[in-house]
């Protein structure tokens, strides 16, 4: 492919992003206002890959210090991708980290998983839907609806969120 294309098909993502996905946006950042309004937090969880796009929103010059991440190293590849992967299949691991950080009602999560289908992302919604947080989920549509959840619920990510993003990644 050339650069030429390249840059084309990412300016036609965007495109897509742009035509589809501007009411989920302000939506979600409508859940993270009123959060803000109740004394609450905006967090951010992402394993794997998905972890560099928590880290974009978190602690940026500039950016909104109103931001806290879960991120947990163990479950980012630059320890151990094995271990990484290992983890976040694992059941239980979500809950204990909603809890440590004290995340409750008054707060909104940002679960960002391409595929949407792992038990850690996946019980990342469903806790904090069951605390009364609010949760918004950015994923692959195209990739987490061809797949099937590896959480005992049978759901993923979009079928849990009050909002869901569509990235556009094929």
């Amino acid at each position: 492919m050339t650069t030429k294309k390249y840059l084309d098909f990412v300016i036609s993502k965007l495109e897509e992003v742009k035509k589809t996905q501007i009411t989920k946006i302000e939506k979600a950042s409508d859940l993270i206002v009123e959060s803000c309004i109740r004394d609450g937090r905006f967090y951010i969880f992402g394993s794997g890959h998905s972890h560099m796009i928590a880290e974009e929103l978190y602690i940026r010059a500039g950016g909104l210090a109103y931001v806290k991440a879960i991120l947990p190293p163990e479950l980012m590849l630059h320890e151990m991708p094995n271990k990484s992967t290992h983890l976040e299949r694992m059941d239980g691991y979500a809950k204990s980290m909603l809890e440590l950080h004290k995340v409750d009602s008054n707060d909104t999560l940002m679960v960002i998983s391409n595929s949407g289908r792992n038990s850690v992302p996946v019980e990342m919604c469903l806790h904090a839907k069951e605390i009364g947080a609010n949760v918004i989920a950015l994923t692959s549509l195209k990739h987490t609806m061809e797949v099937s959840s590896r959480h005992k619920s049978g759901k993923n990510i979009y079928q849990i969120a009050d909002v869901v993003i569509d990235n556009w990644v094929v």
